[in-house]
């Protein structure tokens, strides 16, 4: 996941902050964005490592695994 300074401040408008919020606390959300990107590629990685060595000879395929939703995250 690739995540810029303008991608976020764009994050920010499609989701309906103000303007003058947004350029005020910049920093902040862009330091948030970040470390968001940062747990999301550490928790991917725990899963491609647990697919890896899984000695099932009926696991799923890698791209199936991935794409299933985290629903234990969002709590």
């Amino acid at each position: 996941m690739k995540v810029t300074t303008r991608g976020v401040q764009q994050f920010a408008r499609d989701a309906g902050l103000p303007e003058e919020l947004i350029a005020r606390h910049a920093k902040a959300l862009e330091t948030f964005t970040f470390r968001v990107a940062k747990r999301q590629r550490k928790v991917d990685q725990n899963k491609v490592r647990a697919w890896y060595f899984d000695k099932n000879l009926n696991k799923c395929p890698l791209f199936e695994l991935l794409e299933q939703e985290d629903t234990e995250d969002l709590v």
